[in-house]
């Protein structure tokens, strides 16, 4: 089964240094959850501490405010999907998407990592005007 992560990828990258690293420490404590308002595309918005499973806010509006971005509402299916094991018997999970997403995250931090390395490489280069 070929999942889908390429609105994911876009979500990532329109994230904010701080706002990558708060979703990776939401995902790695365990909690980030597709049945939350602070779930991949709704821990961006949120007014209030990021939740688990089954966690959602008297005003939501938040979520709309994240449906409405670039890539957010495909992303979100897209997450959904990563809780498919695909094997039709297996119900599907949050633990399984936090692990198919974590990879993602790191690797946007790796990109990140690495074009400020190379930018930083390049101020270093002598100037010749």
């Amino acid at each position: 089964m070929k999942l889908e992560t390429n609105n994911i990828s876009n979500w990532l990258k329109s994230l904010s240094d701080s706002e990558l690293t708060t979703l990776q420490a939401h995902c790695e404590d365990g909690k980030l959850s597709y049945m939350s308002c602070s779930c991949l595309i709704g821990s961006r918005t949120a007014n209030h501490a990021l939740g688990t499973a089954g966690d959602y806010c008297i005003e939501v509006s938040h979520m709309d405010e994240a449906r409405l971005m670039p890539y957010a509402a495909d992303a979100e299916r897209e997450f959904k999907d990563l809780g498919n094991p695909g094997d039709g018997v297996t119900s599907w999970s949050d633990e399984l998407r936090r692990e198919r997403l974590m990879p993602l995250i790191v690797s946007e931090h790796e990109s990140r990592n690495k074009s400020l390395t190379v930018r930083l490489e390049l101020t270093k280069q002598p100037s010749y005007h």
